[in-house]
Order: structure tokens, then C-alpha cells, then sequence
């Protein structure tokens, strides 16, 4: 959104619009500091708007144009309408191809964990979390701790790892539902391999790395439970 800010405040002062007067496009170089900082000022806020697909550059350039000739095409009301309308314009934007992604995601992980559960030493929860032993202690089972130390590795459908800790001292009410429930499974000494679907994850939300309706799968090593 900071491009709506910068643009709010060309707009938001302007008195802004006259007509092409034939010089549109044509610029000298620029020379002196002030020159140069404006073109890379210009040059940014450009660059700052290729987040806005349907951005027409040739109606900012009139904008800027019509504000250093104290013309607005537009009210000061009719600007701050017509940026809230367009910022909620993204938004919804946003979230349909959010929900358009999430259900894509979820339907990937559901084949995915359907193929999955028939391999040889994976085993299906009630909940829908799948795990397999890859190998095991023989300390205190972890059933109902609170606290615990962990190794564990985060990677996502596409193998990017997304998140990796060694020594980890891990607050069980703080973390997704599907880890909690994997480390309750475990005893001291066991790694094991989990699949967590969606609703056990971040959900149809995600966050800044995981898409949303994805699958996380973790590799997690139970060192030690604390509480």
C-alpha cells in the first residue's frame, strides 16, 4: 500500500490538471542534485507501483502534471473516495486469489496425504495428521507436556525447507495444532517424519512463507521435555 500513501500525498495537496501540452514525455537529463533526486524519487515511486497490475502510468504522470499546475481533475473529497475505493478494490482482489490459492493448496494436500497414508509404515490419525517412525528412543513419552526441546526441520510441498532448529525449546500451547499433536505422539529419543493437512497448519490463511491451505511436513527429534 505505500504507493496509495505517496500517491495520497501528491494528490491529497494538489489543486492538480491541464491539458497535455504537447511536451508529455519529452525530458531533459537531469543535472544538478535536486534534478537528480526527483528523477530517482519518480523513478522509485514507479517502481513501486508494479504491485497495482491495472496501474496506468500515463494518468500518474497527468496527476504529477496537474498538481505542479495547480489544476485537479478531481475535489480533495473525490481523491480520498476514490483511493479508499481502489484500496478496497485490492483487497478484495487479494483475497479472492487468496481463497482461489488456498483451495487449489488444500486439494493438492488431500491427494497428496490420500497416496501418502497407503505407503508402508505411515501411519493416518483420527485428526487427519500422518507420521512415520524414523527412529526410536526409549525415554519419557511426551503425552500431555507442555514444554519440550526439539530438533525439527519445517519443508514444504514443494521441498523448500521453510524453517530448521536445533536445540529448540518449544512452548506446546504456542505452536499450530498438528505439531503439538505429532510431539504428544513421541518419547524422548524418537525422530520422526509428520504430514500435517491444512486445518492442523496454518490454515487457509498462511503466513509470510507458508502459502495458505498448505501441507507442512516436519521432521522433528523429541531431546527433552521440560514440563
Amino acid at each position: 500500500m505505500r504507493l496509495l500513501l505517496l500517491l495520497a500525498m501528491v494528490l491529497s495537496l494538489s489543486s492538480c490538471a491541464k491539458e497535455d501540452d504537447g511536451n508529455m514525455g519529452k525530458f531533459s537529463k537531469p543535472d544538478t542534485l535536486p534534478q537528480k533526486f526527483s528523477y530517482v524519487y519518480g523513478f522509485l515511486l514507479a517502481e513501486a507501483a508494479a504491485d497495482y497490475r491495472d496501474m496506468d502510468y500515463s494518468q500518474v504522470i497527468h496527476g504529477i502534471s496537474d498538481y505542479s499546475y495547480s489544476s485537479p481533475e478531481f475535489s480533495a473529497p473525490e481523491m480520498n473516495d476514490i483511493l479508499t475505493r481502489y484500496q478496497q478494490l485490492l483487497l478484495a482482489d487479494m483475497e479472492s486469489r487468496r481463497a482461489a490459492l488456498a483451495e487449489s493448496n488444500r486439494a493438492s494436500a488431500a491427494e497428496f496425504l490420500r497416496i501418502n497414508g497407503q505407503r508402508t509404515g505411515v501411519s493416518t490419525m483420527e485428526s487427519g495428521l500422518q507420521y512415520e517412525v524414523l527412529g526410536k528412543g526409549s525415554g519419557e513419552s511426551a503425552e500431555g507436556a507442555s514444554e519440550v526441546v526439539v530438533d525439527y526441520t519445517l519443508t514444504l510441498p514443494d521441498g523448500t525447507v521453510a524453517d530448521s532448529q536445533q536445540d529448540a525449546s518449544m512452548d506446546l500451547g504456542r505452536v499450530v495444532s498438528g505439531f503439538r499433536e505429532a510431539v504428544h505422539l513421541m518419547h524422548i529419543g524418537d525422530r520422526m517424519r509428520f504430514w500435517l493437512p491444512p486445518e492442523l497448519g496454518y490454515g487457509d490463511e498462511g503466513n509470510s512463507i507458508v502459502e495458505p491451505g498448505s501441507l507442512l511436513i516436519f521432521e522433528i527429534e523429541l531431546l527433552d521435555i521440560i514440563e
